[in-house]
């Protein structure tokens, strides 16, 4: 398993360590790069993918005119904790959702300077890829939860309490292109999962089992 140690008084820190599941043993220590002259410091929890150890990162960034942070995606040989590779790097901030990987794509949360959550997608290996920050085009995409990939299809959340907003939503979104392919009126909370081709979402009513969603949704 992968894990980044927890320092300091934000709790944050730059080593990522890999540690044997059964004994805790550490099979490497790796201390990431910056993105900018500050230190960096990781954010969320890594994830595994493509043979990669992929993670998110901020550092200071205080070289910028307008002091703001600088966010970077970065990935990781999972055999030895070395190859470090910058996949991204914005200004616009990741939250703490975990990442999602599938078809060779890497899925993210993010924030802008207006505090709308939006979604990031990356090729692993740094290329392409799409974002989607609050318009999608046809109406608000407002990210509350993490996303979750199944096939062609990525799932995410959107309670309109956390945005003071009158838009609740669950959304299916084409991996590939970032367009939305359907949406379910349901304030989601948590991470959709899916099981069999079943979607399951919780809201303030319960948990919900959408079979075979689609483009009616």
């Amino acid at each position: 398993m992968y894990v980044g140690r927890v320092s300091g008084d934000r709790g944050l820190d730059r080593t990522v360590f890999a540690l044997g599941a059964r004994t805790g043993r550490i099979g490497w220590e790796h201390d990431l790069v910056p993105p900018s002259a500050s230190e960096a410091n990781l954010v969320g929890p890594p994830v595994v993918a493509n043979g990669r150890v992929y993670l998110r990162t901020t550092a200071g960034g205080e070289e910028d005119v307008l002091r703001a942070p600088v966010y970077g995606l970065v990935s990781l040989d999972r055999a030895t904790g070395g190859d470090e590779r910058v996949i991204s790097s914005t200004y616009a901030g990741f939250d703490l959702h975990p990442i999602a990987a599938g078809g060779g794509r890497i899925y993210t949360t993010a924030v802008d300077f207006t505090s709308v959550s939006g979604l990031a997608v990356r090729d692993s290996d740094g290329t392409g890829g799409w974002t989607i920050y609050g318009d999608d085009g046809d109406g608000d995409v407002h990210v509350s939860t993490a996303p979750t990939v199944a096939g062609d299809v990525l799932y995410v959340g959107s309670d309109s309490s956390r945005f003071g907003i009158e838009t609740d939503g669950l959304y299916a979104i084409d991996a590939a292109t970032g367009a939305v392919l359907s949406t379910l009126d349901l304030a989601v909370i948590g991470a959709p999962v899916v099981v069999d081709g079943t979607v399951y979402a919780r809201s303030g009513e319960g948990l919900h089992a959408i079979r075979e969603p689609s483009v009616e949704m």
